[in-house]
């Protein structure tokens, strides 16, 4: 039982790292409201770089959200424009203990790498 419980501490605490971690290097990027009625999306850019964030779906173009559950650095300053907490916008909201933020996580490793694949495939051709 212990182990149990301090296995699902040490995921948690990989998801509140990661959040962490994405935070920090949102500093870096500005948010400019495209103009939607609800509010919700965001073009997001650092130099010539821009993403797409629509925060109502939960996506982000560089698709690290979509691909881990976590709000990426697009995402984590679109919200911060809206005052709202990145906690609440992980796959399984602040709730960063349970079963499916654990499975979400264990997901997007396998399609983070197959994605990291695909795109060191397309600069090769």
């Amino acid at each position: 039982m212990c182990e149990q419980f301090n296995s699902k501490i040490m995921q948690a605490r990989g998801v509140r790292d990661k959040l962490e971690d994405h935070k920090r290097n949102s500093r870096f990027w500005v948010p400019q409201w495209v103009g939607d009625a609800k509010g919700e999306k965001f073009e997001v850019c650092c130099r010539m770089d821009k993403y797409v964030v629509d925060l109502g779906e939960r996506t982000c173009s560089c698709r690290v959200w979509d691909l881990c559950g976590i709000p990426c650095a697009h995402a984590i300053v679109a919200l911060g424009w809206r005052n709202l907490k990145p906690e609440d916008y992980t796959h399984g909201g602040s709730e960063v203990t349970n079963e499916s933020g654990l499975e979400t996580q264990e997901r997007s490793s396998v399609m983070l790498q197959s994605h990291i694949v695909e795109t060191q495939e397309s600069i090769a051709n």
